[in-house]
C-alpha cells in the first residue's frame, strides 16, 4: 500500500494567502518521495486562537482524512502555530497523532513528532513544548499590541470599527467628521424639545411626516429620539466633534426631568387626585383608584 502525505496550511483572515505556505511546505513533502497522487492538500482560513478544537474545521477534515484512509502516515505543517496557537490544542493533536502512529512534520524550524521506532523522543517531546509555548505567548503578544493600538486610536478619537452615532459620518483617517444634513435634525430635535411645547412623539411625528426617516418605523423613531436626547457626545469631545451648545444639551436635561414629574395629559380616564399626590422617593405621580 502506497504511503500518503497531508498537508495542512492555515492563515488566520481573509486578507492572507495560504499559496506561499502551501508551496513551501510541498517542496519537502515531493523531496521526501511523495507523488501528486499521494498528498492530500488541507488549506484553511480560520483563528487558530478564538476557535476550540472541535469548532477547527482544518482539524476536523485531517482528523477524517485520518480515520478514512489507513495509508495516511505523516502530516506536514510549515510551521507549529499553523496547527494552533493554544496549548491545550496542540498536545490534543499531538497524542491524537501519536496514538495513531501518525508522524508530524514541522518545515521551520524542522520538527519530526516520531523517531524511526515509531515513538517521540525526550529531544522532540523539549522541542514540542517549547515551540508550542512560544505560539500561545506570540499570540498573547500580539492580542497585547493590538489592545494598545485600540486604546491609542481611541485617546486621539479614531476609531476601529461599528458604525458612527446619528449625526456623524467617518473620513479616511478613521475619525468622525459631522454629517451636514443629520446633524441639522440632531439640532433640530434638540431645540424643539428644548422649547417645552412638543413631545418626544411631536417631533418623530413631524419627522415621519416630512420623509426624514422613510424606512424606521414611528415608534422606533421615537424610541431612537429619546435615546439621541440623552446622549452629552453631541456636546463635542476627543472622539465627537461638537453639533449642539453644552447649554442647550443641559436645557434639554432639565426639560426631560420636569415632563418625568408630571402626570399624562392624554389618559382619557379620571382620576381622583390626580397631579396632586406623589411618590416622596421616585417623585411619580400617583393617583386613587376607585377599583378594589
Amino acid at each position: 500500500m502506497e504511503k500518503k502525505a497531508i498537508i495542512l496550511s492555515r492563515v488566520s483572515s481573509e486578507h492572507q494567502t495560504l499559496e506561499q505556505q502551501t508551496e513551501a511546505v510541498l517542496k519537502e513533502v515531493e523531496k521526501d518521495g511523495y507523488s501528486d497522487d499521494n498528498i492530500i492538500i488541507i488549506e484553511d482560513k480560520e483563528s487558530a486562537i478564538k476557535l476550540s478544537e472541535e469548532e477547527r474545521n482544518g482539524l476536523n477534515k485531517m482528523k477524517e482524512y485520518i480515520e478514512n484512509d489507513p495509508s495516511i502516515n505523516v502530516v506536514y505543517i510549515y510551521e507549529l502555530s499553523r496547527l494552533s496557537r493554544r496549548q491545550l490544542v496542540l498536545y490534543s493533536i499531538r497524542d491524537y497523532l501519536i496514538e495513531r502512529h501518525i508522524q508530524l512534520i514541522c518545515i521551520q524550524p524542522y520538527m519530526k513528532l516520531l523517531d524511526e521506532n515509531g515513538k517521540m523522543s525526550q529531544s522532540a517531546s523539549l522541542m514540542f513544548s517549547i515551540f508550542s509555548s512560544f505560539s500561545e505567548s506570540e499570540m498573547a503578544l500580539k492580542k497585547e499590541r493590538f489592545m494598545r493600538g485600540r486604546y491609542h486610536n481611541r485617546k486621539i478619537g479614531k476609531i476601529m470599527s461599528g458604525f458612527p452615532p446619528f449625526g456623524y459620518s467617518v473620513n479616511k483617517e478613521k475619525y468622525y467628521i459631522v454629517n451636514e444634513e443629520q446633524s441639522a435634525i440632531v439640532k433640530r430635535f434638540f431645540s424643539e424639545y428644548a422649547k417645552g411645547n412638543k413631545s418626544i412623539a411631536d417631533i418623530a411625528k413631524e419627522l415621519k411626516e416630512e420623509g426624514l426617516f422613510p424606512k424606521t418605523s414611528f415608534f422606533t423613531l421615537e424610541h431612537n429620539i429619546g435615546q439621541w436626547l440623552s446622549r452629552e457626545f453631541y456636546c463635542g469631545n476627543q472622539t465627537y466633534p461638537q453639533i449642539i451648545s453644552k447649554s442647550l444639551f443641559d436645557r434639554v436635561q432639565i426639560e426631560r426631568k420636569k415632563r418625568k414629574g408630571k402626570p399624562k395629559r392624554s389618559h382619557k380616564n379620571r382620576f381622583m387626585l390626580k397631579g396632586l399626590l406623589f411618590d416622596v422617593t421616585s417623585k411619580r405621580p400617583l393617583c386613587a383608584m376607585n377599583s378594589g
